[in-house]
């Protein structure tokens, strides 16, 4: 799993508003995570949230620890204490949320799903190696002793069979047999086998997981009652870029080359849903960050969304975001503010209808 790319923005007191196209965004509230308590390396996607509770649970995958945060004092917990016993954690990779305390950890490097309940580890579990599957993305969900994640479907990638790929995968606890699920975008680029894997949302009202290649703008939908894979949305927002550009070996160490690479596409950085409707979140990575090797000030990094009304996916609406989406909180959007300074910040953000339909 790769390192997210950031983006530095200051959004000073609780009037920063801004109105982009057809959708206002607008702070309401924030959190400064308290270092004093456990310190935090860094804050990565993919946060599950209980509403009830107001707390957040997370991985730093710097520090690789699990974590719970308070999204009302700031206060951090740490799940575990690293370790290959059991109850420790290697190396967690993404939380699935059972209910407010009741959690699922995948644990990367001991190819394991430990079982997280009230304070402990009570079981551990095989996880996904045996399987010829690469996990992606930082989010997956729980849904009746499976856990629902995106994949990298392995074999058929490699073989740029992308009419046989399945990117979406069902883990079964009960008797640990894997079935994947779903099927390819018709506009993901078929130049090579690179970023061929979703970032996923599982709807439990709709029964549905809607999901969204990383360097794709289709929503796809899978229904698990039904068995079913359907475009639910092909609007191109504004902003996407169509990828063109070939990997030619390796980028990593090559600054040139992952520019081309970076400058020639966006990429999906979260699907969630905000009360009747759904928002799919992109970034767009820009000549200073390349230039400055890796500067994520204001400006290197764009965030831009759009927001459906489900069930259909109907009146796409695009909007801006001043940094990086970490989730979602009681109908609010978590952004990272200030990256780079010494506090680790979450603004909450609402996304408000301005009664307009985009062209």
């Amino acid at each position: 799993m790769g390192l997210p790319l950031l983006l530095l923005m200051s959004c000073k007191g609780e009037d920063y508003e801004q109105e982009t196209g057809f959708i206002d965004v607008k702070r309401v509230g924030g959190v400064t995570v308290d270092q004093d308590s456990e310190m935090l390396a860094m804050l990565f996607p993919g946060l599950q949230v209980s509403d009830e509770l107001d707390i957040a649970y997370g991985v730093d995958l710097r520090s690789e620890r699990a974590y719970q945060l308070s999204l009302i004092t700031g206060d951090v917990q740490f799940l575990a204490p690293q370790g290959r016993g059991p109850g420790e954690l290697a190396r967690p990779a993404q939380i699935y949320m059972k209910d407010d305390t009741h959690l699922f950890i995948y644990d990367s490097n001991m190819n394991t799903i430990a079982e997280y309940n009230n304070g402990s580890i009570l079981n551990k579990y095989p996880a996904y190696s045996q399987h010829n599957v690469w996990v992606r993305g930082y989010t997956g969900y729980y849904h009746n002793g499976t856990i629902i994640i995106g994949i990298d479907d392995y074999t058929n990638v490699q073989n740029m069979d992308f009419d046989n790929v399945k990117p979406i995968a069902f883990l079964d606890f009960s008797n640990e047999q894997l079935t994947k699920k779903g099927e390819f975008s018709p506009t993901v680029d078929q130049i090579d086998a690179d970023e061929k894997f979703p970032v996923i949302h599982f709807d439990e009202n709709l029964r549905t997981v809607f999901y969204v290649f990383s360097t794709d703008y289709t929503v796809m939908g899978y229904h698990i009652d039904e068995n079913n894979t359907m475009i639910k949305s092909s609007y191109k927002p504004t902003d996407v870029r169509i990828r063109s550009v070939e990997i030619r070996g390796s980028t990593f160490g090559d600054i040139e080359a992952a520019k081309a690479l970076g400058l020639d596409r966006s990429k999906v950085i979260g699907i969630d849903r905000i009360g009747d409707q759904l928002v799919v979140i992109w970034q767009n990575f820009n000549e200073g960050f390349y230039d400055n090797m890796g500067d994520y000030s204001a400006g290197n990094v764009d965030y831009f969304g759009v927001m459906y009304d489900l069930p259909n996916l109907e009146n796409p609406r695009e909007f801006t975001l001043p940094g990086r989406f970490f989730g979602t909180y009681k109908n609010k959007l978590l952004i990272e503010e200030e990256y780079g300074s010494m506090d680790l910040k979450i603004g909450f953000y609402e996304l408000k209808h301005t009664g307009e339909s985009s062209p």
